[in-house]
């Protein structure tokens, strides 16, 4: 089943149209503001070498902020559980974008930031650590923190952050669902993650009913169109 769900996200989101739809509900405010959206770009799938893609994440996106010369890579990963080795597998899979940058771009100095997307469709809400300070608390910080809070904010001021945005679709009803900025079928693949993996086959029957409008407009949608898969 887990297989099945890995192919409908992989396939939904690796379209730009959905995937900024997700990035706009996950990342902050202020940030998705500052985007140059029209700069958004999949650079995952223009990876050929298949020993470099074992190292690579499964979707990987660029896009350039509004009024700033500055390139932002956009690192999206999906969880139906919590694993206490996300932020890990980020940091593995952000060393490997930085150093391929870096061998691309030898007279350049700077790198782009990475900015982690957690989208997360279990049927409770995340709990494991988003960051590494979050492991680093579970390592025994956080008592730091209670004892000696400068102490603590010395170490976190000079430990590495990586910091997870989190679409907790746990967290969110239908009807928030229903109404988010996703394409439809985004939206549509959203909703089944959310709620039809979890339902016997009597109730997927009666939520599907319900969705009819939705599952009409997919299927009126030009193939290709609204992220639809080719």
């Amino acid at each position: 089943m887990a297989s099945h769900h890995d192919s409908l996200f992989h396939r939904t989101f690796a379209d730009p149209i959905s995937a900024e739809a997700m990035f706009r509900c996950a990342l902050p405010p202020a940030l998705v503001a500052a985007i140059d959206w029209t700069t958004l770009t999949e650079l995952a799938s223009k990876i050929t070498d298949e020993e470099l893609r074992k190292h690579f994440p499964d979707h990987l996106f660029s896009v350039r902020l509004r009024d700033h010369d500055v390139l932002l890579y956009l690192l999206p990963e999906h969880k139906s559980g919590e694993e206490r080795g996300l932020v890990l597998q980020e940091l593995r899979y952000a060393l490997n974008i930085s150093v391929k940058w870096a061998d691309e771009h030898p007279t350049v100095e700077g790198l782009p930031p990475i900015i982690p997307v957690l989208f997360h469709h279990g049927d409770k809400p995340w709990r494991g650590p988003t960051s590494l300070r979050g492991h680093f608390d579970l390592g025994g910080l956080a008592a730091v923190r209670t004892k000696d809070p400068e102490l603590a904010a010395i170490i976190e001021a000079n430990g590495v952050s990586l910091v997870s945005n989190v679409l907790d679709l746990a967290t969110h009803d239908e009807q928030w669902l229903r109404s988010s900025p996703f394409p439809d079928l985004a939206k549509l693949t959203v909703l089944c993650m959310r709620f039809l993996r979890f339902q016997d086959p009597t109730t997927a029957i009666a939520t599907l009913e319900r969705w009819q409008d939705l599952i009409a407009a997919v299927h009126r949608a030009p193939r290709g169109q609204q992220g639809s898969p080719e």
